[in-house]
């Protein structure tokens, strides 16, 4: 019973036993004539009202689950993807929603491990520029230092100098 389909087969199964039985105890008060019509309809209006309240039910179960994996991921993108997803429930031998929660909470510790990733790397290429940039920095100043020097003298200067 892995299969979304397998857990609705069943509840359905369930939901027609019960309506059988249902039907199984008010039918036993049907031989009377005078009450047929009369019981004949409420039984077809319960078993309407039962059916709609299972399938309620039902929906309510599966979008339930549903609307966690999607608050999840919106909780996800609020945090800028940092963090990774940690889901109740996922599981790669369960059921569909349970194999989607899985694959989502491994999608989102790759996209957070990646991001850090991008951190480093935006890191590591802001140290590289302040390094560069630091390197020529030193020679210039010391060749703009010799030139200043070289325009103020420009007239009194030996050639030796």
């Amino acid at each position: 019973m892995n299969t979304l389909y397998a857990k609705l087969a069943t509840l359905l199964a369930a939901a027609f036993l019960a309506i059988g039985g249902l039907l199984v105890v008010v039918t036993q008060a049907m031989f009377d004539p005078e009450r047929l019509l009369e019981l004949s309809t409420d039984v077809v209006i319960g078993a309407v009202a039962f059916a709609l309240l299972v399938a309620l039910c039902v929906f309510q179960l599966f979008t339930r689950r549903l609307k966690r994996l999607t608050d999840a991921v919106e909780g996800f993108e609020r945090g800028a993807f940092a963090t990774p997803l940690e889901l109740p429930g996922a599981d790669l031998q369960g059921d569909e929603i349970d194999r989607l929660a899985a694959h989502v909470q491994q999608m989102s510790a790759r996209i957070a491990a990646q991001l850090a990733e991008l951190g480093q790397g935006v890191a590591r290429r802001r140290e590289l520029l302040a390094n560069v940039s630091h390197d020529l920095r030193t020679p210039l100043a010391s060749i703009h230092g010799y030139l200043e020097m070289l325009l103020l003298r420009r007239g009194s200067m030996e050639p030796a100098e």
